[in-house]
């Protein structure tokens, strides 16, 4: 035999010894990492896709018919609360209401010559001869003018009114979304004539799936991360959990504040949320690292068990569920506080013994 071949013949041997011992020989001992199997809170992370909105969304119409005279935004517009949006001409309430003035003063003349009157007569009645009952007279008409006097100030508020209703005004701040009428036209009363959606108060609107509604509440913790701005984190507060569900979908709505001041955000934008769901259920969950799957999709650990006082391994079939922070739910095939191997568990072989370097 030659030399090479004689080392060859030696290395090979040796690996094979390495590998699996011989007959009567002891098994190797492998050094491994262990966790136990416990009963924790599920702790679930859910990413939806949802909808920026706005709480103040409105069709603006006037409250009385006219002639539009003037259009004093366009769409894109951004306005604060108060500010003047759409006018229409007002020309004959304003000379109603001028006619109407003149009526009310006109009348406060004739109320103030009523009470001279009165006075006068109560204080020289005794003496100029003047009877009782004219006396009476006088003073019901000081009260005769009083009472036109105040139908007068009615109809000249109402005139006032109606001049004051040829304005449409913005009834909270937000942005104009559409311009619905333009100088010329005619509108009548409730017509839509602007569209304004508000900048503040928005939320994200979320579709969940039913299964998570008995877990979310207002103390659930919410990132969003706005498609248009990815790289950017907003943190939301779930504001409103709408009990009615969508039975086509088996989905609720869900609507999540987002903060004040937040720059570059807009009604009509697309978000992802993830949710971080506490449920109050304790489940038996093991490390993800301690799951094999064989070539079937089963899935699999090595478990520790006790043979003559030394831990070895042995192999148990399980079934799991959902995933969380590292952690596997367990739904079968292990109890609580079955040791499991974490690390190391790639190469082991049923009955192996173990030594356990760390347990987490």
């Amino acid at each position: 035999m030659s030399g090479s071949r004689y080392t060859t013949t030696i290395a090979i041997a040796a690996w094979l010894g390495a590998a699996a011992p011989l007959p009567g020989w002891a098994e190797p001992v492998a050094l491994v990492e262990v966790a136990r199997a416990q009963l924790t809170p599920m702790v679930m992370e859910i990413l939806l896709t949802g909808t920026v909105t706005a709480r103040d969304h409105a069709s603006l119409s006037s409250r009385v018919s006219g002639l539009v005279s003037a259009v004093h935004v366009s769409a894109g517009d951004r306005v604060d609360k108060g500010a003047l949006l759409l006018s229409l001409d007002p020309t004959l309430e304003k000379l109603g209401l001028v006619e109407a003035k003149a009526d009310s003063a006109e009348a406060r003349a004739i109320l103030d010559e009523a009470r001279r009157r009165w006075q006068e007569a109560r204080k020289l009645g005794p003496r100029k001869g003047i009877s009782e009952s004219e006396i009476r007279a006088t003073e019901a008409a000081v009260k005769i003018a009083r009472a036109k006097l105040e139908r007068l100030y009615a109809a000249e508020r109402y005139k006032k009114e109606l001049v004051a209703r040829h304005d449409v005004y913005a009834p909270f701040p937000g942005m104009v979304a559409r311009r619905l009428a333009e100088e010329g036209e005619w509108v009548n009363t409730g017509t839509p004539v602007l569209e304004l959606v508000g900048t503040k108060n928005l939320r994200l609107d979320l579709q969940v799936p039913q299964e998570h509604y008995p877990y979310i509440d207002t103390d659930t913790q919410v990132s969003v991360r706005l498609d248009a701005m990815p790289s950017r984190s907003i943190d939301g507060r779930i504001s409103a959990k709408v009990a009615l569900s969508d039975t086509s979908s088996r989905t609720f709505l869900l609507r999540v504040q987002l903060a004040d001041g937040e720059q570059g955000i807009t009604p009509g934008m697309s978000a992802q949320a993830r949710l971080r769901i506490l449920a109050t259920e304790r489940v038996l969950t093991i490390p993800r690292d301690a799951i094999l799957r064989d070539a079937y999709g089963a899935s699999r650990v090595w478990a520790l068990a006790d043979v003559d006082g030394a831990p070895v391994a042995t192999q148990r079939t399980v079934r799991v569920g959902r995933s969380f922070e590292g952690n596997t739910e367990l739904r079968s095939g292990l109890e609580p506080g079955v040791r499991v191997v974490i690390r190391g568990n790639e190469t082991l072989r049923e009955g192996q013994p173990v030594r356990v370097i760390k347990v987490r």
